[in-house]
């Protein structure tokens, strides 16, 4: 609305240029006038309807920050820490699931494909989500982001130049869950 507006007090000063013999300027100011009224009315109309797409993904996926990532490794024979693992992974590594109990509760260790080893969980609250699919599909993964932060280990004492401090990098992921949506096969005797 506010181009038509324009576009139509342009058209008026451009008469004004012509009385004057500001043929220019007059010009100028028509064509950009009519520019702006058709911009104008062409966003004034009703753009169509869109009707949502019928065609549903095939795949369910879940994003999370990995848990417990400063945890001693509890399913791995090469490694007795979660920080060694994550700092020798990459991004795009693959991951798979193993079930397990944690005080009486069902848990999920994310299991690292290239080193066979735990670098973390799947956190509580999306433990009951990823049960009901794992029961029903077969869930691969992926670590989407890596990175790690500095910390100091110790107390701070203002009075320390920064090169005597001591710091620890902590290491910390993102992982990408997929699940094809296909049923699993059944596993039984004929």
């Amino acid at each position: 609305m506010i181009a038509i507006i324009s576009g139509i007090i342009l058209l008026i000063l451009g008469v004004l240029a012509l009385n004057n013999f500001e043929f220019l300027g007059a010009l100028f100011a028509y064509a950009f006038g009519i520019w702006l009224i058709i911009h104008g009315l062409r966003s004034l109309k009703k753009p169509k309807e869109s009707k949502p797409a019928k065609q549903k993904s095939n795949y369910w996926t879940l994003s999370f920050n990995a848990k417990g990532v400063t945890y001693e490794c509890e399913h791995s024979e090469r490694f007795t820490d979660r920080q060694k693992v994550l700092s020798e992974a990459h991004q795009g590594d693959t991951v798979h699931l193993l079930q397990y109990e944690f005080k009486g509760k069902p848990a999920f260790a994310l299991i690292h494909d290239g080193f066979n080893s735990d670098f973390g969980n799947v956190p509580a609250d999306l433990v009951n989500q990823v049960l009901d699919m794992s029961q029903k599909y077969n869930i691969t993964g992926k670590i989407t982001k890596i990175g790690s932060f500095r910390r100091q280990i110790g107390d701070y004492l203002p009075d320390v130049p920064d090169y005597e401090r001591s710091y620890q990098y902590t290491y910390w992921c993102e992982v990408k869950l997929i699940a094809k949506l296909e049923e699993k096969p059944e596993v039984g005797l004929p």
